[in-house]
C-alpha cells in the first residue's frame, strides 16, 4: 500500500467544516499523507442522500483533496461513482443540522445510505464514522432552532443523545463528538 489514509464524507456544509478546511495540513504535520472526499450537497440531509441513492442521482459537488494537496471540484457525481474513485479508509455520515437531534429521522434514512455504501465501498475493512453536529448558538435564527425550542442546551442534549443510539441503527465504528468539543 501506498501509505495513504483515504477520508471521505457524505456530507454538507459541517463535512465542508470538518475535513475540506485543514485536515490535509494537520495530517501533513504529523507526518502523514490524506486524501480527502467530500460528497457536498449544501444543507444536505440523511434523507435527502436515501433519495439520491434510490434514484441514483448524480447531484453531488464532489470535492478532493488528493496525496499532493491539490483540492479538485467535480460537479454532478453520484454517491456511488465517489465510493468506486478510492479503497476508503474511513467513510463518515452526518444528519443535517437541525434534524441532527431527533432519532427518528436517522432511523428513517442511515439503514439505506449504509448499506448502499457498505455494499459499493472497494475496502473490506473501511471503517464507518458517525459526525456528530453541533447545537446553535444561542441567539440563533435558523428556522430549525424551534426543533429544540430555541433553547442551546436542549438542543446540544439532544444531539449528543441522539449520537450515543447511532450504533444502535447502523455497526458505527468511530462517533467524532464534534458537537460535544465545540459545545
Amino acid at each position: 500500500t501506498d501509505g495513504y489514509i483515504r477520508i471521505l464524507a457524505i456530507g454538507n456544509s459541517f463535512s465542508e467544516d470538518a475535513i475540506e478546511s485543514l485536515l490535509y495540513e494537520l495530517a501533513k504535520e504529523s507526518g502523514k499523507t490524506v486524501i480527502v472526499g467530500n460528497l457536498y450537497i449544501g444543507g444536505a440531509s440523511l434523507e435527502l442522500h436515501k433519495r439520491k441513492i434510490e434514484n441514483s442521482g448524480a447531484a453531488y459537488e464532489y470535492r478532493k483533496i488528493g496525496a499532493d494537496g491539490l483540492r479538485k471540484v467535480f460537479p454532478k457525481i453520484s454517491i456511488e461513482t465517489a465510493l468506486l474513485d478510492e479503497h476508503w479508509d474511513y467513510i463518515s455520515f452526518q444528519q443535517v443540522s437541525q434534524n441532527s437531534g431527533q432519532l427518528q429521522t436517522i432511523k428513517d434514512a442511515l439503514p439505506t445510505v449504509f448499506n448502499m455504501v457498505k455494499e459499493k465501498s472497494l475496502n473490506p475493512n473501511v471503517q464507518y464514522v458517525y459526525h456528530q453536529t453541533w447545537a446553535y448558538q444561542q441567539n440563533s435564527t435558523h428556522e430549525g432552532f424551534a426543533n429544540y425550542d430555541k433553547n442551546q442546551m436542549k438542543m446540544y442534549q439532544a444531539i449528543a443523545d441522539v449520537s450515543k443510539q447511532v450504533k444502535d441503527i447502523v455497526p458505527i465504528n468511530i462517533i467524532i463528538p464534534a458537537g460535544t468539543a465545540i459545545q
